[in-house]
């Protein structure tokens, strides 16, 4: 709508173009942020229990 492009156009150029990340490419650094601020409130879950799961390797959030 801004750059008067139609419903079917790709917006992958437009966005190299006018130099705009995707909503996709905010998220990851948003999520990277916010684990290197919360740190301190997150444990991995291997660290939690004593048996083996798929989601041990993964983060819990002690904080409400």
């Amino acid at each position: 709508m801004i750059c008067g492009v139609g419903n079917g156009t790709s917006c992958r150029q437009l966005f190299k173009d006018y130099q705009i990340l995707a909503v996709t490419s905010l998220y990851v650094p948003e999520v990277i942020c916010c684990i290197k601020n919360y740190k301190l409130l997150l444990e991995q879950n291997v660290h939690v229990h004593d048996y083996d799961t798929r989601e041990k390797k993964g983060f819990t959030c002690f904080a409400v």
